[in-house]
């Protein structure tokens, strides 16, 4: 898949090999202290109105403090239901 695609491999040693490539050993560097998110439908509550405000915000709408603030408080109102 690596060769195919550019996927760096999950097999340690297969990553090992392919993070040669500066790109692959960055992506490596950056997982190592990754947390997965949780695979459930709740999360869709984050990522909904994550997105919207990382979109607004990427437009040039609206203050960016005070709209991912907003955003915070629309996700944690979600979740706390």
């Amino acid at each position: 898949m690596f060769e195919g695609g550019g996927r760096p491999p999950a097999l340690t040693a297969s990553f090992d090999k392919a993070a040669e490539d500066p790109i692959v050993a960055a992506f490596g560097k950056i997982g190592a202290d990754g947390v997965p998110m949780p695979a459930i439908p709740e999360m869709e509550a984050v990522w909904a109105d994550w997105g919207g405000t990382e979109l607004a915000l990427i437009k040039g709408q609206g203050d960016p403090a005070e709209s991912w603030a907003t955003m915070v408080g629309n996700v944690e109102a979600k979740i706390a239901k």
